[in-house]
């Protein structure tokens, strides 16, 4: 309870204490979190810029190549039509519209559906590389009145033979006899750019008119947006220059570029989220990296805690009650040894207190047992039956039956001693074998017991050590011996003393033998020394040398003799002789 009160008395010293070791790992903790989680986001940052500028620069790249070969295919489909216009066969052609002509078209790259046709100026096809419409089917065409004077290039014309939006490119024949037209379909373009150009990021491909107000051609659905307008859409609605909506909805990054010679201006975009996501693993690796390095500090940092802190606290709690086991055993290993010694010391003392409080919760357990047991199998027994105190050697308690066979009342037995029931020439013998006896269970007999009318009754005693209440006693049962039984006693000692000759015998002759031998060797060694030291000069330390041996040999040959002595004892019965197993 001492203790106890010391451990809760408080203490001004605590209160100007800093702060504790494993605050500060904490605190390192904390830190070093916060620098990985500082650290992944400016990764997180730099990867998802990188990837932003490196999709917008293939994005632009894109648009300028595809805006290139746009204007080389428009450029070269523009020489062909010069060049078969400047043909003086053309103008044969518009004066005899019934003489044969052939005209073949040679698709590009990108515009690979289309025709070349010799052009009235009413709109009537005269000549074509595809099949001959009939009738004026261009009549109505916006550029046709320009085409018969000088060169055009429109972007936005809906082809009455193939009813889709379509690109225009031509060359007056003469001057106002009629023109030379190659047409080729906007619906292949759109697709076309996107296989040509759309590289590993499926680059989206959108060509506008000068204003950006309608689409001439699309990649990903032309059927739907091509000669549609932008009005309203999430392209035309969006502000950023590079991020912007598609017409899709989707959102990417955005290079764009003027086909030279037109007014057409071509879109590629890179899908945003596929662009980020490639930023996205490699933040995912730097931080797994980050995470990794944290981690090896973490153990570091636990390392350190486990070899410092951790056993002093360790400490601590033991000493407090509030973790189990022994201190030392708490701080072993890793602890210091100013700690470890500490904590044995308080062990010697916890294990010093708990085992004065272990021995009297034991005593008083094993005594409340013992009581149990007693009331339960002690009162009722048919046989006599007692306790008696093995220090005085009186009777503690006697049970009902050993009141009735021996005569006496409780209060006389238990005023008396174990001795004053038995004979007085039984009781040295008692007394000899009382004093070997085992703490164990214990058979021995007969033995005469005095009852209280003089007379005398030969019975077996089987016994056992208890304790009872706070003496250290022992349990006797008493047990009346049968004719049978005194005849088989008998004969079991008749047989125990021919054996105990027996090996009396043998044990003898082995000891004469030893004996005889074994006192030669001592006896040479005396003799040897003493002649040593009567006859020659010996130094010191030589002589305390030999005096030494002599010593022992002399000491090994008393003890040879006490051997011969014992056995002379044992063989006139002044000794007994018990044999046991030995290593």
């Amino acid at each position: 309870m001492e203790v106890q009160r010391r451990e809760r008395r408080p203490t001004r010293v605590s209160e100007r204490r800093g702060w504790s070791l494993r605050n500060y790992m904490a605190l390192f903790i904390v830190a070093l979190l916060a620098v990985a989680f500082g650290a992944a986001l400016v990764v997180r940052g730099m990867a998802v810029a990188d990837a932003r500028q490196s999709a917008a620069a293939d994005a632009n790249f894109s648009a300028r190549v595809a805006a290139a070969e746009i204007a080389n295919e428009l450029a070269l489909l523009q020489r062909t039509t010069a060049n078969l216009a400047a043909n003086p066969q053309a103008a044969v052609i518009l004066s005899a519209p019934k003489a044969s002509c052939t005209l073949t078209f040679a698709g590009g790259m990108l515009f690979t559906a289309g025709r070349l046709e010799v052009v009235q100026p009413d709109g009537t096809v005269i000549c074509s590389s595809g099949p001959l419409p009939s009738g004026a089917v261009y009549a109505t065409a916006d550029w046709l009145p320009v085409a018969v004077h000088s060169p055009v290039i429109a972007g936005h014309f809906n082809d009455p033979i193939t009813h889709q939006v379509s690109a225009v490119v031509a060359a007056p024949i003469g001057s106002g006899m009629g023109a030379v037209v190659g047409i080729v379909g906007l619906s292949v373009l759109g697709p076309n750019l996107s296989a040509t150009f759309g590289g590993a990021r499926d680059l989206e491909f959108l060509v506008t008119a000068s204003d950006t107000s309608s689409v001439l051609a699309q990649s990903l659905q032309p059927g739907r947006w091509i000669g549609a307008g932008l009005a309203g859409t999430s392209f035309a609605t969006s502000a950023g220059p590079v991020e912007r909506r598609g017409i899709d909805g989707t959102t990417r990054l955005y290079g764009e570029s003027t086909v030279a010679g037109t007014s057409w201006t071509v879109f590629a975009g890179a899908d945003k989220t596929a662009a980020l996501l490639a930023a996205d693993q490699y933040s995912n690796h730097a931080l797994a990296i980050i995470l990794a390095g944290m981690g090896v500090m973490l153990v570091i940092e636990f390392v350190v805690y486990q070899r410092v802190a951790e056993p002093v606290r360790r400490l601590s709690l033991v000493m407090r009650g509030s973790l189990p086991g022994l201190a030392a055993d708490a701080v072993a290993g890793p602890g210091a040894a100013e700690v470890i010694a500490l904590a044995e010391d308080f062990d010697q003392l916890m294990a010093s207190i708990k085992g004065e409080l272990a021995e009297r919760l034991t005593r008083e357990h094993a005594a409340t047992v013992s009581e149990r047991n007693y009331r339960t199998l002690f009162e009722g027994h048919p046989q006599p039956m007692w306790l008696y105190d093995m220090d005085t050697l009186a009777f503690l308690n006697v049970n009902d039956a050993a009141i009735a066979e021996y005569g006496y009342s409780r209060d006389e037995f238990l005023a008396m001693t174990i001795k004053d029931i038995r004979p007085p020439e039984d009781i040295p013998k008692f007394l000899e074998l009382y004093a070997t006896k085992t703490a164990g269970f214990d058979r021995t007999g007969p033995w005469r017991h005095l009852l209280k009318d003089g007379s005398s009754v030969q019975v077996l005693i089987t016994s056992h050590e208890v304790t009872f209440g706070e003496h250290n006693a022992r349990f006797v049962l008493a047990e009346n011996l049968t004719e049978n039984q005194r005849l088989e006693l008998e004969l079991y000692q008749s047989q125990a003393r021919a054996a105990s000759s027996a090996e009396l015998n043998r044990a003898k002759d082995e000891m004469v033998s030893m004996v005889s031998h074994e006192m030669r060797t001592p006896l040479a060694s005396l003799v040897g020394f003493a002649e040593l030291l009567s006859t020659r000069d010996v130094t010191p330390e030589q002589r305390k040398e030999y005096l030494g041996v002599m010593v022992q040999e002399g000491r090994r040959l008393t003890s040879l003799i006490n051997d011969f002595l014992d056995l002379q004892r044992i063989e006139g019965g002044h000794m007994q002789l018990h044999f046991a197993s030995a290593d």
